[in-house]
């Protein structure tokens, strides 16, 4: 249960962080794409779901099969076709690198974060380039 909480506490920092502009925007990005790591399914997002929905975000949770890294890629980038407006991208573990795939030429895509196992280190990139797979990266460690 301790996991579940780091990683719920890490998303919450990470997203709120996230959510602070780097210039001035039209309007804050509302719609967050959540991607679950290897070995596991999306059923572990279900409360930082619901939290991010209470708090009037559009949130889907990629369902991905974990058969290839391109084969999840593709399911993410389905979910970030299918979102309103910009999107963030979450990532745990395994699912950072998918969805720092899945942004390369997604210009909806405003910021990625990435959640180690354990939720004790997130990784926020905001201002994302969708040319580069990697850019603006911000770390932070969480103690909980």
């Amino acid at each position: 249960m301790s996991m579940l909480r780091n990683l719920m506490t890490a998303a919450s920092l990470a997203l709120a962080a996230a959510a602070m502009p780097l210039v001035a925007q039209a309007a804050p990005v509302k719609s967050i794409v959540l991607v679950h790591g290897g070995f596991v399914d999306g059923s572990g997002w279900e409360g930082v779901y619901k939290i991010l929905k209470k708090d009037g975000y559009d949130v889907t949770i990629v369902q991905n099969p974990t058969t290839s890294l391109a084969t999840d890629v593709e399911f993410t980038k389905r979910a970030i076709a299918a979102a309103s407006g910009d999107v963030i991208l979450v990532g745990h573990s395994y699912g950072g690198a998918v969805i720092s795939n899945a942004a390369v030429g997604q210009a909806n895509v405003k910021a990625l974060v990435r959640t180690r196992s354990g939720g004790h280190r997130v990784a926020v990139e905001r201002g994302h380039d969708p040319n580069h797979s990697v850019a603006n990266l911000i770390v932070h460690d969480v103690i909980a």
